[in-house]
C-alpha cells in the first residue's frame, strides 16, 4: 500500500506553462518550485477544451470534462437559449466588488467539487482565492474570495490616506487639512489653550476647507466633487497644559458626545466602523486612525487613516473577515510599520484617489496577501485540505508573450531580454508564494501540489472565420442603420460562429431547439455541419497559403476531448498555432464592423498577444505551449520523477484524492496517475 499524506496543499498558478518552469528552474530563479520538483514529480498537463480559465479550474477541482461540468469558457451558451444571452462567468473570476457576479462557476454546474467530497469524508478544508470556491458551496469550508485584506479589492474600499496640514510625501495619498476656530459645536472639551478645529472627508475622495459659512468641499480641477455628508469627520485640537497642544478628538460631524477617537501623538485608535456608499450600494467599512504628528502650537497636524476594509461578502464564515483584517494590522505594527496596510508592490497599478476607489493588485501584492491569508488560517483553524490560486502569469502572457516570438509583428529584438526579465520577475514572485505557503503551512506529512490550468502561445495573425462563412451563405448579418453595428439575421443564418466568448464552438441554428432556428433536424442539419467543416478547411491565408484552422469536427467526434452535453456546440474547431481570433468580436452580435479584418485575416498588431483558448490542448509554437503543469511532492510520491507523456487536467483531482486517502469528487471522470505513486500501487 502506498504511503498517504495527512494533509494536502494545492497551489494554483494561472497560465504557467511547463517550458517557462523548466527554463527558470534550471536558471535557479525558482528555488521553491525546483525543490518540489526534486522531491516529487513533474508532469505536463493537457487542458480540457476550451483551454481557458473557467473551464480548467473547474476541471482541476472536480475531475470532470467540459461536457460534464458545463463551464464552457467565460460565456456559456446552453442549447435552446438565445445566443446573445450568455451565462457570463467573468465577474466570478475577476469580481469588481464582493458579491456582484452575475453567474458563478460552482452554481452553473451541478458536479461535486474536491472540497465538497473531502468535507463529506470528514476532512476540513480551506479555500483562498480559488475559482469555484465563491460563493461558498460547503458550509464547513473556510473560504476567502480574493487574496484577503492585504491587497484584495474585494476587501478594500479605499487605499490608505494621510490627512495633513503640509504637502504629501512620496507616493502617499494625501488630503490637505486646514486649521480654524471651532464653530457649531453644542459643547467643547476642556482645553488649557484655545480649542481649534479641522475637518476631512474620511473616504479621502476630496479635501475640505473653511469658509465664513463653515466647511466646504474643495474644488478639484474646476469642479466640486459630490460627497456624502455622512463621511464628513471633524476633529478638535486641545491642550491638557498651556505649553502645548497634545490631543486630537475625532468625531462624526460635530457630535462630541460620541467621539470616534481621542488620540495623542503616535497613538492608534480602536477600530472604527462606518457606512460608505458605493456604486453597488451601501457597505460597512472598518479602519483605524493614527496621529502621526501634532505640533506644540497646533499648526501642524498629520493623521493617517488605514485602508477602509469591506467587512462583508468575501469571507466565510463572516467572522473570518474581521480576524484577517486585525491579524494583518497587528502583524504590521509588530514589524514596526508606520503604515501597515501599504502594499509592497508597484504603485503604478493602483488608481489615484476617487470615491472609494478599488485597488488593482500587483502580482507581488497578490502573492504576499495570499501567503499571509493562508498562514493565518492554517495557524488558527483545524484543517486537512487547502486550495489556493493566483491569477498569474496569465495576464503577462496576454500582454507580452509576442515579445519573445521573432515571427510576431510585435517582436522587437532589442527588447527581448527585457521581456524575458519581466517574466522572470513574475515567476520569482510566484515562487515566493509557493515557498512561503510551504514553509508556513506544510509539514513532512503534507502533500503539496503546484498546478496550472493552461499555458499560452504567441500569435502572428488574427482571423475572423465569419468572413468565409458569410461567403458560403451560412452566416448573415444586417446593419443597424442607427448605430452602424452588425446584427444577426436570424431569418437566413444557418449557424452561429462561436468566437470568444462562445469558445471554439459553432452552433447550427436548429429548428425546434433554438428560438430562431431555421435548419431542419436530420439530413439538413448534417448537410450544414459538413458544409461548415469543409468551408473551414478550405480557408487559406493569402500571405502564406496556410489554413488557419487546425482541426474541425462534429461534436460527437470530439468526445475524446470531453466535448458533449447541452453547453457544447454542434461543431468543434481549433485554430492553427500562431493564429488567433479577436476576443472583442462576439459573433452573435452586435459587431462593430471596424473590428473585422477586410479579408478576414490581418497581422496581429494589437489586442491579446499570448493566447490559449483558441487551440487544441497539444498546440505548441515558438517555444511555448498551451499545456499546464502538475508538480506534486510529499508522502507516497516518486522523487525526482518527470513523466514522459502529459496527464489531463481531469486527472488531477482523483490523483490528489488518492494521495491523501480521501474520496475523489463523486462525478470525477479522470484517472489516478499511478506511475507517480511510490510504490507503484493504486489498488488501495
Amino acid at each position: 500500500m502506498a504511503a498517504k499524506g495527512s494533509k494536502l496543499i494545492v497551489i494554483g498558478i494561472d497560465g504557467m506553462m511547463p517550458e517557462f518552469v523548466r527554463k527558470f528552474a534550471v536558471e535557479g530563479s525558482l528555488p521553491a518550485i525546483a525543490g518540489l520538483m526534486q522531491k516529487g514529480t513533474f508532469c505536463e498537463a493537457l487542458p480540457s477544451p476550451p483551454c481557458d480559465t473557467p473551464t480548467n479550474w473547474t476541471t482541476l477541482a472536480t475531475g470532470t470534462w467540459t461536457g460534464t461540468h458545463g463551464n464552457n469558457t467565460f460565456g456559456v451558451h446552453i442549447d435552446g437559449e438565445q445566443f446573445g444571452q450568455l451565462h457570463m462567468l467573468g465577474k466570478n473570476i475577476f469580481p469588481p466588488f464582493a458579491g456582484v457576479a452575475d453567474e458563478n462557476l460552482n452554481q452553473l454546474t451541478a458536479v461535486e467539487w474536491f472540497w465538497q467530497a473531502a468535507e463529506r469524508a470528514g476532512r476540513k478544508c480551506i479555500l483562498v482565492n480559488y475559482p469555484g470556491g465563491w460563493p461558498p458551496n460547503a458550509e464547513g469550508v473556510v473560504t476567502v474570495d480574493g487574496s484577503g485584506p492585504y491587497s484584495s479589492r474585494l476587501a478594500r474600499l479605499s487605499f490608505p490616506h494621510v490627512f495633513s496640514t503640509v504637502a504629501g510625501k512620496g507616493d502617499e495619498q494625501t488630503n490637505r487639512l486646514h486649521i480654524a476656530p471651532p464653530g457649531g459645536w453644542e459643547k467643547l472639551p476642556k482645553s488649557a489653550r484655545d480649542v481649534r478645529e479641522t475637518a476631512f472627508v474620511v473616504s479621502g475622495e476630496a479635501s475640505i476647507e473653511p469658509t465664513g459659512a463653515g466647511w466646504i468641499v474643495s474644488p478639484q480641477e474646476g469642479e466640486t466633487p459630490s460627497v456624502d455628508p455622512g463621511l464628513l469627520y471633524c476633529a478638535l485640537i486641545t491642550a491638557s497644559a498651556k505649553d502645548a497642544y497634545d490631543t486630537v478628538t475625532i468625531c462624526r460631524g460635530r457630535d462630541i458626545k460620541h467621539p470616534v477617537a481621542v488620540l495623542h501623538q503616535g497613538e492608534w485608535s480602536d477600530w472604527v466602523t462606518d457606512k460608505f456608499p458605493t456604486r453597488w450600494g451601501e457597505v460597512e467599512g472598518k479602519f483605524r486612525f493614527k496621529l502621526r504628528r501634532l505640533s506644540a502650537d497646533g499648526g501642524e497636524l498629520e493623521l493617517y487613516r488605514t485602508t477602509i476594509f469591506n467587512r462583508k461578502g468575501w469571507a466565510h464564515p463572516e467572522d473570518v473577515a474581521d480576524e484577517l483584517i486585525e491579524d494583518i494590522f497587528e502583524r504590521g505594527v509588530s514589524a514596526g510599520a508606520d503604515a501597515p496596510y501599504e502594499s509592497d508592490g508597484t504603485k503604478e497599478d493602483i488608481p489615484k484617489p476617487g470615491p472609494l476607489c478599488q485597488v488593482r493588485e500587483s502580482i507581488a501584492d497578490q502573492c504576499v496577501g495570499i501567503a499571509a491569508t493562508c498562514e493565518y488560517l492554517a495557524g488558527t483553524r483545524d484543517w486537512d485540505v487547502m486550495w489556493l490560486q493566483v491569477h498569474a502569469p496569465d495576464g503577462l502572457n496576454h500582454n507580452a508573450l509576442n515579445g519573445i516570438c521573432a515571427e510576431s509583428p510585435q517582436y522587437d529584438a532589442e527588447k527581448e531580454a527585457e521581456v524575458w526579465e519581466r517574466f522572470r520577475n513574475e515567476f520569482r514572485n510566484l515562487d515566493g508564494l509557493v515557498g512561503s505557503v510551504v514553509q508556513k503551512c506544510a509539514d513532512e506529512n503534507t502533500v503539496v501540489a503546484v498546478i496550472s490550468d493552461h499555458g499560452a502561445i504567441p500569435t502572428v495573425r488574427r482571423v475572423w472565420l465569419g468572413h468565409w462563412l458569410q461567403e458560403a451563405e451560412l452566416l448573415h448579418y444586417m446593419r443597424d442603420e442607427e448605430n452602424g453595428l452588425l446584427e444577426m439575421d436570424w431569418r437566413r443564418s444557418k449557424l452561429v460562429l462561436g468566437d470568444h466568448p462562445l469558445a471554439q464552438n459553432i452552433w447550427v441554428n436548429l429548428k425546434g431547439r433554438d428560438p430562431d432556428g431555421i435548419v431542419e433536424p436530420g439530413d439538413e442539419y448534417e448537410e450544414v455541419r459538413t458544409q461548415v467543416i469543409n468551408t473551414l478547411y478550405e480557408i487559406r491565408d493569402p500571405e502564406n497559403g496556410t489554413c488557419p484552422v487546425a482541426f474541425a469536427c462534429r461534436k460527437e467526434d470530439a468526445e475524446h476531448l470531453g466535448q458533449w452535453g447541452p453547453n457544447v456546440g454542434d461543431i468543434i474547431y481549433f485554430l492553427a498555432p500562431g493564429y488567433a481570433n479577436n476576443v472583442e468580436i462576439h459573433s452573435a452580435g452586435p459587431i462593430d464592423p471596424a473590428l473585422i479584418p477586410e479579408d478576414g485575416i490581418e497581422p496581429m498588431v494589437g489586442g491579446q498577444q499570448g493566447v490559449h483558448h483558441a487551440y487544441h490542448p497539444t498546440a505548441r509554437f515558438s517555444g511555448c505551449s498551451v499545456r499546464g503543469v502538475f508538480i506534486v511532492a510529499g508522502p507516497g510520491v516518486k522523487a525526482g520523477y518527470e513523466r514522459k507523456v502529459p496527464i489531463w487536467t481531469v486527472d488531477v483531482a482523483p490523483t490528489l484524492a488518492h494521495l491523501i486517502g480521501t474520496p475523489a469528487p463523486r462525478d470525477s471522470e479522470g484517472t489516478i496517475v499511478g506511475d507517480l505513486v511510490e510504490p507503484n500501487d493504486v489498488s488501495d
